[in-house]
């Protein structure tokens, strides 16, 4: 699976300090190779998608968008002051088939007359179903990436379209796990600062708002829950963060392959990782980052690399929990109350020896 569009800018958003993971998305990496062509071996753990969650995912969208998005229309419509029968619903998947290098700048085209319409106050579709749009990496066009919303409806208030996500885990009582959240949310950030992106060419930018649509399942098969509005300020934030990121190591390759066109393996040491607890769970390379965090305070956890610096050797916590004299403001902050644990530590061994 490559490290390209929505996918990989949310994978640096979790991690934004870490420029090894930022020049993967960067490079469009398919993680299993670069995986094995960097530590010499297949990668064991669990990896991608479980098949029966995308078997869900791919029947919950065709559920909503058959028959000319009827199901999608019916639980919009009631949110944003539409009749059903009354939305017009154009599907870019079916009017733009094919590959992804010939359909994505084709959808993103028809897609910037439909904004073009929008602004010029002629009617346009309330209901846009697998549209494209692209979000800038770099301000020259260097480097972008291409983002598909899975649909966007029109608010008519705001006069703009909302990016909408449909996830297929059911939501009760009308709230979704958190755990499932993280991602449709930082998505759903990601879109909107592509549609921030093309609403500024037509001059619309001032109408866009830090908001997307979620619909989730209802607990009783493929049927779509009603949709939620919300803000997603913080995860534009937090994409924007990883946006400055991928432009700097982008920026960097660049560079680098200039003076030797080589593969990222090769070059992989000009770009530091930053191991953290986040790195599991979201990083193909968190074993490998571990291995070699091993002896630093960043093998600690998260706590222990902020309160002492993700460098900090544990070795010389232990000189300093011995007698040595610190060496630092920061060592002389450290060091009684590394005396005073390893005093406590002695007591219990002690105690626990008698």
């Amino acid at each position: 699976m490559s490290l390209a569009g929505a996918r990989g800018i949310v994978r640096a958003s979790r991690i934004p300090t870490c420029a090894r993971q930022a020049v993967m998305v960067v490079d469009h990496v398919k993680e299993l190779e670069f995986y094995r062509s960097l530590v010499g071996e297949d990668f064991r753990g669990e990896y991608g998608e479980r098949v029966s969650a995308h078997r869900r995912g791919t029947a919950f969208e065709r559920a909503a968008f058959d028959n000319d998005a009827a199901q999608l229309k019916a639980a919009l419509a009631p949110r944003f002051g539409y009749q059903p029968e009354d939305m017009w619903a154009r599907n870019f998947a079916e009017e733009i088939p094919g590959p992804p290098t010939t359909m994505r700048a084709a959808r993103l085209h028809r897609l910037s007359l439909v904004f073009r319409d929008l602004a010029a106050g002629r009617r346009v579709p309330e209901l846009l179903i697998q549209p494209q749009l692209r979000i800038p990496v770099r301000p020259e066009a260097k480097y972008f990436e291409y983002i598909a919303p899975d649909f966007m409806v029109l608010d008519r208030e705001r006069r703009i379209y909302l990016p909408g996500e449909l996830k297929s885990f059911a939501e009760r009582d009308g709230v979704a796990s958190r755990a499932d959240l993280d991602l449709p949310r930082r998505q759903a950030g990601v879109q909107v600062i592509a549609l921030t992106a093309l609403a500024d060419r037509v001059g619309l930018s001032e109408r866009v708002d830090e908001l997307a649509v979620f619909v989730y399942a209802t607990p009783y098969g493929l049927k779509l829950g009603p949709p939620h509005l919300e803000e997603i300020r913080a995860e534009c934030r937090e994409i924007r963060r990883a946006i400055i990121q991928l432009a700097a190591v982008h920026d960097r390759l660049e560079t680098l392959r200039k003076i030797e066109d080589t593969t990222l393996v090769n070059l992989i040491d000009e770009f530091p990782a930053d191991y953290q607890e986040a790195c599991h769970g979201t990083c193909i390379l968190a074993g490998p980052c571990k291995e070699a965090a091993a002896g630093t305070a960043r093998e600690l956890g998260d706590e222990a690399r902020e309160m002492l610096g993700p460098d900090m050797p544990i070795e010389r916590l232990i000189e300093l929990a011995e007698g040595a004299t610190p060496a630092s403001p920061l060592e002389q902050e450290l060091a009684p109350a590394l005396r005073d644990a390893a005093a406590v530590l002695d007591a219990l061994q002690a105690r626990r020896a008698a």
